[in-house]
């Protein structure tokens, strides 16, 4: 469990653990309007994250993956691969944002790239690791190789702050394009001077349950917290 809301920086506003499916955290909110705060428990799945290119169209495989071994940023737990993406046989370079402990072959030898990238949708989308088409002993037969990823802390971030009382928090919240599709945007006064602001974290809200309904003002129900209890 965590508190979404720390009463030291605003930059450092919620210290989520490493999300492996979800997680839980408490935050005070007004559901009905009626001045009273009761405690919330959220639940939040990450959201899903992708490789980056990082150098694209390089030329045939093996020339991808000489260029990985000149890469510094691919060193270590780094995961990089070399992929075709929009399959006109030129490799580029991808990094994931989660370091990586290692793969494991699903499939060995499938067939040419293409072949092997089809056999990729038969796998469920996973948070916790990465799929690619390799060609370990270069003779031309890729395999299925799963890369298991160390999903990190999202990160909370004050993307506006100090807008006044919580009813006009919400409503600028709600028409706030980074608060949309994968990431949950909550009202925190964390430094108790009444104006509240939008705290942003990039995950999605999965389930919520009301465990205090209408504690009393914003004050009184972040009391009610106990938050040192609940904050690592």
């Amino acid at each position: 469990m965590r508190v979404l809301c720390l009463l030291t920086t605003l930059a450092t506003l919620l210290a989520a653990p490493a999300f492996a499916n979800a997680d839980r955290l408490l935050i005070c909110e007004d559901r009905d309007n009626d001045g009273r705060f009761g405690l919330v428990e959220l639940t939040l799945a990450p959201a899903a994250r992708d490789a980056e290119v990082m150098q694209p169209n390089l030329g045939t495989y093996q020339t991808c993956t000489a260029a990985i071994a000149q890469q510094g940023a691919c060193n270590g737990s780094a995961l990089c691969a070399c992929e075709d993406r929009d399959r006109d046989g030129r490799f580029g370079i991808v990094r994931h944002p989660y370091p990586t402990t290692g793969p494991t072959v699903l499939e060995a030898n499938t067939g040419n790239y293409f072949t092997c990238r089809d056999r990729l949708a038969a796998y469920p989308a996973r948070n916790d690791r990465y799929l690619t088409c390799e060609d370990y002993d270069n003779d031309g037969r890729f395999g299925v190789v799963s890369h298991a990823l160390v999903v990190q802390t999202p990160t909370a971030s004050v993307i506006q702050p100090n807008i006044g009382n919580y009813y006009a928090c919400t409503q600028q919240a709600a028409s706030t394009a980074q608060c949309q599709g994968n990431a949950y945007c909550g009202c925190v006064d964390a430094d108790g001077d009444g104006r509240f602001g939008i705290v942003r974290v990039p995950s999605r809200l999965a389930s919520s349950r009301v465990t205090q309904p209408n504690i009393g003002a914003y004050g009184a129900c972040f009391s009610n917290m106990n938050w040192p209890d609940w904050v690592d």
